[in-house]
């Protein structure tokens, strides 16, 4: 008898099969990486607070950053021009 999901089955050892030496290889980082996790736990927790006050701050100032990067755009523009100009001055002067 016909089994609908055997295609799917099979489908699927197949990528296990993939997927198992990539799990091998993992696995050893993994045990390097949580004591480093343990480690940085506390400082998160120290942090979160701060990164809770700072949200609404960031969300505040998202429209003026959005409104500044043209202008910082033009500035870098300019100064890349005043640069260019200066050296071509220094230039004629020598």
């Amino acid at each position: 008898m016909f089994n609908p999901l055997q295609p799917l089955n099979s489908e699927l050892q197949l990528l296990n099969s993939e997927l198992q030496p990539l799990n091998s290889e993992l696995r050893p980082l993994n045990s390097e990486l949580r004591p480093l996790n343990s480690e940085f736990q506390p400082l998160n927790s120290e942090l979160q607070p701060l990164n809770s006050e700072l949200r609404p701050l960031n969300s505040e100032l998202q429209p003026l950053n959005l409104e500044l990067r043209p202008l910082n755009s033009n500035s870098v523009t300019l100064l890349l021009l005043n640069h260019e100009n200066s050296a071509l001055f220094l230039q004629r002067l020598l």
